[in-house]
């Protein structure tokens, strides 16, 4: 849950910093030659194709952490399950008891 928590955060990350490059370019002239970074090096292009492509990079981010929160919610509900079936199978008191001593059932 972790993992996905972090990737989600991260999705998010990349997604307001697309979106914020790509405010800070509006103001700028239309024929301006702009860098873009890919990986550690920078390529020129013409300002409209690199608004373009942090358009569609903040689409894709929005639409991967969208997907990343439903399998988060998922692996939340499985977690629930499996709680309540172990609760099911050992009761109420011990499962209680297993999850205070550290997941140690037998002390």
């Amino acid at each position: 849950m972790k993992q996905v928590e972090g990737k989600i955060k991260h999705c998010m990350m990349e997604a307001k910093r697309a979106e914020l490059t790509e405010k800070e370019l509006q103001p700028m002239p239309e024929d301006l030659k702009v860098y873009r970074q890919v990986g550690k090096m920078f390529i020129l292009q013409p300002k409209p194709d690199l608004a373009r492509s942090l358009k569609a990079q903040v689409a894709v981010k929005t639409l991967e952490s969208q997907q990343l929160k439903q399998a988060y919610n998922k692996i939340q509900e499985k977690v629930r399950s499996e709680a309540d079936g172990l609760k099911e199978l050992i009761g109420p008191e011990r499962t209680k008891q297993l999850f205070q001593s550290g997941g140690h059932i037998w002390q």
